[in-house]
This record gives C-alpha cells, sequence and structure tokens, in this order.
C-alpha cells in the first residue's frame, strides 16, 4: 500500500512539473507590413523600425505572395505590402525561424493601423 501511495504520489509529482506554463498573451505591436515572394519561396513580416517579426498568422489567414497581402479567412485582403497593421499575440521564442528575417510572432488579432 505504501508503495501504491508513493508512486501515485511521484507520478502526480512529474505530471506538475511537466504542465508547460501558460503563454504570455496580447501583446500588442504596430508595423509596416511586407513581405519578398521569392525569399524561401515566400516570406513576409511585420517591421517595427526597431525590429521585424515573422508572423504566424491566425488560422483562416494567409499570404498571398502573388499579390503579397493578407488574406482573411473570409478571402477578402487584409493588409497589403506597405500597410501600417496591429497585431495582438506572442513572441514564440521557442519556435524555430524558416524564413530568418525575425523572430517569429504568434498572431492571435490583425488590424489596420492608424
Amino acid at each position: 500500500m505504501r508503495f501504491r501511495r508513493a508512486l501515485l504520489a511521484a507520478v502526480l509529482l512529474l505530471a506538475a512539473c511537466a504542465r508547460p506554463s501558460a503563454p504570455s498573451r496580447g501583446m500588442e505591436i504596430t508595423g509596416t507590413f511586407n513581405g519578398n515572394p521569392t525569399l524561401e519561396g515566400g516570406c513576409s513580416w511585420l517591421d517595427t523600425g526597431e525590429r521585424r517579426y515573422e508572423l504566424a498568422l491566425p488560422q483562416g489567414y494567409r499570404v498571398d505572395y502573388e499579390q503579397l497581402e493578407i488574406v482573411g479567412p473570409d478571402g477578402q485582403p487584409v493588409a497589403k505590402a506597405g500597410d501600417t497593421i496591429v497585431v495582438t499575440g506572442r513572441e514564440a521564442s521557442e519556435q524555430l525561424s524558416f524564413c530568418q528575417v525575425g523572430s517569429i510572432f504568434d498572431v492571435e488579432a490583425i488590424s489596420a493601423g492608424s
């Protein structure tokens, strides 16, 4: 009986330690959307003037590299190259960048900038 309790306690302790901490959400960044359709088969980023972020867009969003614009889930353009946009989300420092144009930013929401 003691062995079972000790084993259960060890398993619960390991499970508690293995849980990832909740990611921080809600960071807001304003910058200029841009990209290069020939870089690594197409790469896009947000340039704040101080840093560049490779954007990991929310589900349903995509970059049309022929028009160089972000397209929303409804198929309508959200932003084109040169537009100022505001993105909300978090920097995903644990992800590796294929394009290597800057840190990856895991986007939750996109809106037009002012």
